[in-house]
């Protein structure tokens, strides 16, 4: 093979080795660059903001089993406090309170059973003076908790009823705010919507009981989506919530609300503290042995002693006396 052959072939080959490079780097940087594109990031979450400056506040969740209250009050600690789940049996059997700082403001919150599950008047009532003995102090806010998606029930309205006369005709107005659940729902109703809706012109166009509620709780109304995994959009309904909550707050001057049923439950309870405060004490002193029982139980030591005492004094004389007798010859003195 002749150099200028020679050459060719290795110039040949040089091209055909750097073709094959170039196309693999090509691939390589299409193949990653597609790979980036379909690369799943994590979304980036919301910044948790803290709540409104204020100051603590009580609050009670009164609603039907399976409409979300313990749900809700789970976003509103931000954590799983109380136990949820979609069902038709009210998974929280018994009142529970749960206390705690969130965003830098103090919340106590009372998650009640099924209060407006029942037909039941005296059920309901039971309920409601449950939660009282929690916060007697009274409360800033009651939030009845309603399924947006669904229709008013025969029972939630008797338990609206029975909610005004055990605390007044005026209690929805000054304190009633209604919490509105399934806000997911609500979303992709309105994402399939012809005609679209904010939630404040949907609560609006609502008709019959519910817009007779809404208006009797003086237009306060907050939407909860309790699907919501983002924490910080979690929490920014909870600001909502505590912006709707303040301003009832404002309106009553800051005072919780409270009356004669609270009063007999913080008589109740002051009650209940002073025999279980006298029980401790009567408990404490049977514990505690009396200075004469002490004393009492030492004199048999001591009396012990003087018996030993003598006992041992005795028996040095008795030894004395048999000396003496021996060196007698016998003949006792």
């Amino acid at each position: 093979m002749n150099k200028t052959n020679q050459e060719y072939r290795t110039m040949k080959t040089i091209m055909s080795t750097y073709s094959y490079l170039r196309s693999k780097l090509s691939w390589s940087k299409t193949h990653n660059a597609l790979e980036h594109d379909h690369q799943v990031n994590p979304p980036e979450q919301t910044a948790l903001e803290n709540l409104p400056k204020g100051i603590p506040l009580s609050l009670v969740l009164l609603g039907k089993t399976g409409h979300g209250k313990s749900a809700t009050a789970n976003s509103i600690f931000g954590e799983e406090r109380f136990e949820s789940q979609m069902s038709s049996t009210s998974v929280t059997k018994r009142c529970k309170m749960e206390h705690g700082v969130i965003g830098e403001r103090e919340i106590f919150l009372v998650d009640t059973p099924g209060t407006m599950d029942t037909k039941d008047p005296d059920s309901a009532l039971l309920e409601i003076s449950h939660a009282i003995t929690f916060r007697p102090e009274g409360f800033h806010a009651f939030l009845i908790v309603l399924n947006l998606m669904s229709r008013m029930t025969k029972e939630e309205k008797m338990a609206v009823t029975l909610l005004k006369n055990m605390f007044g005709e005026d209690i929805l107005m000054k304190y009633g705010i209604i919490l509105f659940t399934h806000g997911d729902g609500f979303f992709r109703q309105m994402e399939n919507a012809k005609k679209k809706k904010s939630f404040t012109d949907y609560v609006s166009s609502q008709t019959g009981d519910l817009r007779k509620l809404v208006e009797e709780c003086n237009s306060r109304c907050v939407l909860m989506n309790n699907m919501e995994t983002d924490p910080g959009k979690v929490r920014q309904q909870v600001i909502e919530l505590i912006k709707v909550v303040d301003t009832v707050v404002s309106n009553n001057k800051g005072m919780a609300y409270t009356n004669h049923y609270f009063e007999f439950a913080r008589i109740r309870i002051d009650e209940e503290m002073k025999k279980y405060q006298d029980i401790l004490s009567e408990t404490s002193s049977e514990l505690t042995v009396p200075k004469e029982l002490e004393e009492a139980h030492e004199e048999p030591d001591k009396e012990s002693e003087n018996e030993k005492k003598e006992g041992n004094e005795e028996k040095v004389v008795g030894e004395e006396n048999d000396r003496n007798f021996e060196k007698l010859g016998g003949h006792q003195i």
